[in-house]
């Protein structure tokens, strides 16, 4: 049974998608959207053979033999019929050709130089309208948390990553869905390579604990940590509590927090940086979203969706024609398919430069303990709403 580890940029796209790579594996491969382990064929099934990684990288360079093919699939568990039956390839006579988004690394390296500008625009769309979003977030007053934080959050991680990938879909910029064998995805892969990624902010990660969501957002270089499973509601309740004023031990437990719980919780929140404690009061040091929030939050992704709508229709056709002649397309796979990871380096890079213009906390600043990420915490539908 191989080992599996999360890749980094593939990992980045959507909170539907799966990922998996073996640690000599040539590419690192997902889907977005859903498939089941139990058919047979199955993606993941199909994409685990070094052997059937090595034909399909090589299909990336263009279109083979059948006959190379099927000799390059013997020894695995993977027949032609199985890449046929998954769409990975398709088939004109005797040639065999790329049927799916596979990057290349130096498809990666171009997408990359070729966002670097388009990232750098996107961003001044969003600086365009910086007085009347920092006027919005003056409405948040959580002590001890920075509104620049709380911009990652609410502009770089809900609107340009989520409510962005939203966009993208609904204007069939990006294609989500086809029906497979085994699932209902489209499937994508990269080959793995030294390009880095770090300060290129486009990955969330979270989950909900009861009816607290707790999610953190940065670039995928960076190892981070999450807080212990079996405590992570009432973690996060505690940490929510603090979102109107600052308090003491003793007014956490005069309010219903056992003596045990605030021995045990509030040590946890501090070392993990959710919270500080200075002279026996404790304060948040990460964006908290309660109900209140919620009017401040939809405000300001609505303006941020009409900036994406408007700078989409001026930039896309722009971004696929710079971008003519990757590895999918000259294999014929519609841009569509690959638009995901496009769309990631976009907002990405856009996050970088709005980091860079002190619109943002910076991930990577002195005052953060844990380095390429910030935190929230919210009790409410905050991703979908």
């Amino acid at each position: 049974m191989p080992s599996f580890r999360p890749t980094s940029l593939i990992l980045a796209l959507g909170m539907s998608i799966t990922v998996f790579a073996q640690e000599k594996d040539l590419l690192q491969y997902g889907i977005i959207g859903s498939a089941s382990t139990n058919n047979n064929p199955n993606y993941f099934q199909v994409m685990n053979p070094l052997g059937t990684q090595r034909v399909l990288r090589e299909l990336a360079d263009g279109p083979l033999n059948l006959a190379i093919v099927e000799s390059r699939l013997k020894g695995t568990s993977v027949s032609m019929q199985d890449l046929l039956a998954l769409r990975l390839v398709r088939r004109d006579g005797n040639q065999v050709f790329l049927n799916f988004a596979l990057f290349t690394a130096a498809d990666a390296k171009r997408i990359k130089d070729v966002c670097g500008p388009y990232g750098a625009s996107l961003a001044s769309a969003v600086l365009s309208h910086r007085k009347e979003i920092e006027k919005t977030l003056e409405a948040y007053d959580a002590p001890g948390v920075d509104r620049k934080a709380l911009a990652f959050i609410v502009v770089g991680c809900a609107s340009l990553d989520w409510d962005g990938l939203a966009v993208t879909e609904q204007k069939g910029y990006r294609k989500t869905t086809d029906i497979k064998p085994d699932g209902k995805y489209v499937a994508q892969a990269e080959e793995i390579s030294t390009n880095t990624v770090k300060g290129i902010y486009w990955a969330s990660r979270g989950r909900s604990y009861g009816q607290i969501g707790i999610t953190t957002f940065g670039d995928d270089d960076a190892k981070r940590l999450t807080l212990p499973t079996e405590f992570a509601e009432a973690l996060g309740r505690v940490a929510l509590s603090l979102r109107r004023s600052s308090r003491t031990k003793e007014e956490f437990i005069k309010d219903g927090l056992s003596p045990m719980d605030a021995g045990r919780l509030l040590p946890i929140l501090v070392a993990f940086d959710y919270v500080s404690e200075q002279d026996g009061r404790y304060q948040a040091k990460v964006p908290l979203l309660t109900k209140q929030d919620e009017a401040m939050t939809k405000n300001l992704r609505a303006l941020v969706r009409k900036i994406m709508e408007e700078w989409l229709a001026a930039n896309y056709s722009k971004i696929k024609k710079e971008l003519e002649g990757l590895s999918l397309t000259k294999a014929g796979v519609p841009f569509e398919e690959g638009f995901s990871m496009i769309w990631h380096y976009l907002f990405g890079l856009a996050n970088q430069k709005l980091v860079e213009a002190g619109f943002f906390a910076d991930p990577y600043g002195q005052d953060q303990k844990f380095k390429g990420y910030i935190p929230v915490v919210y009790d409410w539908d905050f991703h979908g709403e």
